[in-house]
């Protein structure tokens, strides 16, 4: 009985609460014009239809109220559980990204020079950990001098500088042979613990030397000193290179 009820008055409120009932309440108030001698039953049924329709459409838009309500509430319970669901993707994503900023960090400390920022050999070798590596590749070389200039010295330390002439590639690690190109500028450093013990003495133009070191090519080569952009062959010493020169090896 109570789902019939509460239907009747969800009906009776929805036929009510349309534009077509209006219309037809505004006819009604001119029959009394038309038919005079029937004003009081007129009166008598508008008055009737009042008595019931008012307490009936009350229940109805209770009953269309708690509806609405409870829809009301199932959307919120909805976009919580959607809300709880985005908040642990969340989490996840922050735990994701605390994981991986620092394997982000490693790749990069591998793949790029902390000062120069550029990559050069294609994979990670031992000595790119070194503070003198501009990660670059190895290579063992043969080649000529061509110019000799002078020393540069910094708080102690030396470097020689001198051009060679690429003669014979006899090894590279880290790149194909076809990066070593020409004309290169060389710098060994020489005068503490990290670089050669001692000096090489005598080099002189149009002599051979035999080197091995860390190869910086053209596009990557920094201008320094005696060098306006030549590639570079660095790191001639222990834990990487070493330069034979006149039958004694330096390293």
């Amino acid at each position: 009985m109570r789902k019939f009820n509460e239907w009747l008055a969800v009906r009776a409120t929805l036929a009510f609460g349309n534009m077509w009932t209006t219309y037809l309440f505004f006819l009604y108030g001119f029959l009394p014009i038309l038919f005079p001698a029937a004003m009081d039953k007129l009166l008598y049924w508008s008055n009737t239809v009042q008595l019931w329709s008012l307490p009936l459409l009350m229940v109805g838009q209770h009953i269309l109220g708690r509806a609405a309500e409870k829809r009301a509430q199932e959307d919120h319970e909805a976009i919580m559980a959607e809300l709880a669901e985005i908040r642990e993707m969340h989490e996840e994503l922050h735990q994701l990204v605390k994981e991986v900023n620092p394997l982000k960090k490693v790749v990069e400390h591998h793949e790029h020079h902390p000062h120069f920022g550029h990559t050069m050999a294609n994979k990670h070798m031992e000595h790119h950990n070194h503070p003198l590596s501009l990660r670059g590749p190895v290579v063992h070389v043969k080649g000529t001098i061509k110019k000799v200039e002078d020393d540069a010295i910094h708080h102690g330390v030396g470097h020689l500088h001198f051009l060679i002439s690429i003669d014979e590639i006899l090894s590279i690690e880290g790149a194909s042979a076809d990066v070593v190109k020409g004309e290169t500028f060389c710098a060994v450093r020489y005068g503490d613990n990290m670089g050669l013990s001692e000096r090489i003495k005598g080099l002189k133009e149009g002599k051979p030397i035999e080197m091995q070191g860390e190869y910086i090519d053209k596009n990557h080569a920094y201008h320094s000193i005696g060098n306006p952009g030549d590639p570079v062959l660095h790191f001639t010493h222990h834990p990487v290179g070493f330069v034979i020169y006149e039958g004694k090896r330096y390293e």
